[in-house]
């Protein structure tokens, strides 16, 4: 076991604060060349105070062996807050195990292989009417937009129709960056426009829950098997909790996933023989 001080120290520059610039011009390069030197766990400089950084399979290990210097309850206790006690980022050790093994149905990549051909038929009926308007598309809320909305079809299936769709990716959106706003958090959630979005969200989470508490057998989907998991692993359908799985199997990474299109399709554009 490693204490703090042991951890190796990355620096690129004169100091500290040339470092953070550093890593601030390019920061997914200064963690890779990071990574290379120091291996998966290491010590480097940002926002006016030194950080451990965790990198590879290695990282989960070391946290695990070391949960007296981290606990994902207190580094991510605005997920609880927000999004109550259930949140897989913001649990630790059994529990956060355990929640992962819940959503595990709906996370692997065979389920994500066998609705593959819906994702493409879908996406390209919805490429087909946007394409057919003439209108600008802002893209990345469009593929936020279509990422769930698709899962919506397959993953979840649900009753949601399409035009609460933007509501519920722009309260996701809203949601994560207010998470970490420090100070700033409790004033940027008492808003009314984000109180109504995360409304509107959870009214729609809520009424699939009650469908599927109500009628278990009508759905054959990832969802289903989550909802199966959580009855082996804990013993109950609990709705709140429920809502939650929910969340990060219909909604949660939409936004992470929309960048990674967006930034795939300009860089692929940019470099044509990389098709």
């Amino acid at each position: 076991m490693k204490t703090i001080e042991e951890i190796p120290i990355y620096r690129e520059g004169v100091d500290d604060v040339a470092s953070s610039e550093a890593f601030q011009d390019d920061p997914m390069h200064f963690h890779v060349r990071a990574y290379r030197k120091c291996g998966p766990v290491y010590r480097t400089y940002f926002r006016d105070r030194m950080w451990v950084t965790l990198a590879g399979l290695d990282a989960n290990d070391f946290v695990w062996r070391n949960s007296t210097i981290w606990s994902y309850g207190t580094g991510n206790a605005p997920f609880h807050q927000e999004m109550g006690l259930d949140h897989v980022t913001a649990l630790d050790g059994k529990e956060h195990l355990t929640k992962r093994a819940i959503l595990k149905p709906a996370h692997n990549q065979g389920p994500a292989m066998h609705y593959l051909p819906d994702f493409l038929e879908q996406l390209r009926s919805e490429l087909q009417m946007e394409t057919g308007s003439g209108e600008p598309l802002e893209l990345m809320t469009y593929w936020s937009e279509v990422i769930v909305w698709i899962a919506a079809q397959t993953y979840a299936k649900s009753e949601v129709p399409r035009e609460a769709i933007p509501k519920v990716c722009r309260w996701e959106y809203q949601m994560l960056r207010g998470l970490f706003l420090d100070d700033f958090r409790h004033s940027y959630i008492a808003r009314e426009e984000y109180k109504k979005l995360k409304e509107d969200a959870y009214k729609w989470m809520g009424e699939i829950i009650d469908d599927r508490l109500a009628n278990p057998d009508k759905y054959a989907d990832n969802f289903s098997d989550v909802i199966a998991a959580r009855l082996e692993k804990t013993g109950e359908l609990n709705r709140d909790w429920l809502i939650n799985d929910l969340y990060l199997v219909w909604i949660a990474g939409s936004d992470n996933t929309a960048n990674l299109i967006n930034w795939a399709l300009l860089f692929t554009y940019q470099n044509p023989e990389w098709l």
